[in-house]
């Protein structure tokens, strides 16, 4: 299942495009008896290994792994399968988002189905013999959501999540997952989501929390009657906790109209004075996607404006969440377009004014088995080197792990 894809210059703010392209290579091309495509990003723990997921293949019958790639004294990655999902079990399968690393080495993610058939969230524990435990710690059931694709967020001691179906209004929530002192975990539905006019439909990313504990999201479809579109071009949302629990509500609804983007897909990124940066897969200019940037007013509401909007040669379709250097570069991917059509890696500078300079970094180049289509946003080193993945191609066609050097 594709996650990505249901199928200029921005008229707010100048924003150059400049083709600065580098050299990349491919760090691991699955053969999918260790995986085959992957659509999440990639996690560093704090010894420098990287660990992701692929939605397919794996040594257990095709239904998706957990992988860890370990630095080798060659300066190459060795792969090792942590999880192979099993399809005739509780077991989860068909991860689709990626996974988190706690203190202690153990690591979180989200299967999209499996379990109840709902989707399920795991805990993989490491042992001193290097074997690796899998937890069901949440067996999604359809009323408390359904089908998780964002990562999750762990925030003051819990995990939290959306679900892109499932809960009262059958399409989607935002959940919390809470440690007890027996092991086990509670989860407290956040927020229920309706779509139409007034409210999202659809979550697909991960949420992101303000100091404050806010947390915020974005929905594929719902939102303003302007839109277009009879199910809306989706939304931005908080959520804000009370002594009553928790109020949603819409800070931004995408009207697709007069540059604006359509159909977010990804998380947000804040910077540090607390402006949000996402993308939109459709909709800007050109209607190949845009970057957009929402900034908190006096008053409490939040003012949109679109920074770039894609035009197919610099890329088409971005449909994760955009990654934040401590400069306040942002850096991402699109799904399509570049030099070859199979997707770019991009990096988006301020340049004074309230304008931007994006360049192409990399264009994916399927007939050199390098890689095609990401869906997954990127991860950076401590060096700056540059980290994703790619859906299909590679050597053996089935998706790739690559990499930008500095």
């Amino acid at each position: 299942m594709s996650k990505g894809l249901k199928l200029g210059l921005s008229m707010v703010v100048l924003a150059l495009f400049v083709c600065g392209q580098s050299w990349g290579q491919v760090v691991l091309s699955f053969n999918f008896k260790d995986g085959a495509n992957p659509y999440a990003s990639l996690t560093f723990d704090s010894f420098g290994n990287l660990y992701g997921t692929t939605y397919n293949g794996g040594p257990d019958g095709g239904f998706g792994e957990v992988f860890e790639l370990i630095p080798n004294a060659s300066g190459g990655w060795t792969e090792t399968v942590l999880h192979s999902f099993d399809c005739c079990s509780a077991d989860g399968n068909f991860p689709l988002g990626g996974v988190i690393v706690d203190g202690a080495g153990n690591v979180f993610g989200t299967s999209w189905s499996g379990g109840a058939n709902y989707g399920t969230v795991f805990e993989l524990t490491p042992s001193s013999a290097g074997t690796w435990t899998e937890t069901i710690i949440h067996d999604f059931q359809g009323t408390d959501g359904g089908l998780p694709i964002g990562n999750l967020l762990p925030f003051r001691g819990n995990l939290y999540g959306t679900t892109e179906a499932g809960g009262t209004g059958e399409v989607g929530v935002a959940y919390e997952l809470s440690p007890s002192s027996d092991g086990t975990w509670k989860e407290t539905v956040l927020h229920n989501f309706a779509g139409g006019a007034n409210d999202g439909s659809g979550l697909w990313g991960a949420l992101v929390a303000d100091p404050a504990g806010n947390l915020y999201g974005t929905t594929y479809e719902g939102g303003s009657t302007q839109c277009p579109y009879a199910t809306g071009c989706g939304t931005v949302f908080e959520l804000s906790p009370g002594s009553s629990g928790w109020t949603e509500k819409i800070i931004y609804a995408f009207q697709d109209t007069g540059g604006d983007g359509r159909y977010p897909e990804a998380s947000l990124v804040f910077d540090s004075a607390g402006n949000l940066f996402g993308t939109t897969t459709g909709g800007g200019v050109s209607y190949f996607g845009t970057l957009f940037e929402l900034s908190p007013q006096r008053n409490g509401t939040w003012s949109e404006k679109v920074i770039y909007s894609f035009r197919g040669p610099d890329g088409s379709y971005p449909t994760a969440a955009l990654t934040l250097d401590s400069s306040g570069n942002l850096y991402g991917t699109t799904h399509r377009g570049g030099a070859h059509n199979y997707g770019t890696i991009f990096k988006v500078t301020p340049s004074g004014n309230s304008s931007w300079k994006t360049t192409v970094l990399h264009s994916f180049n399927k007939s050199q088995g390098g890689g095609a289509e990401p869906q997954a946003s990127v991860t950076l080193d401590h060096s700056g080197n540059i980290y994703t993945t790619t859906t299909t191609a590679g050597a053996y066609g089935e998706g790739t792990v690559f990499e930008v050097p500095h």
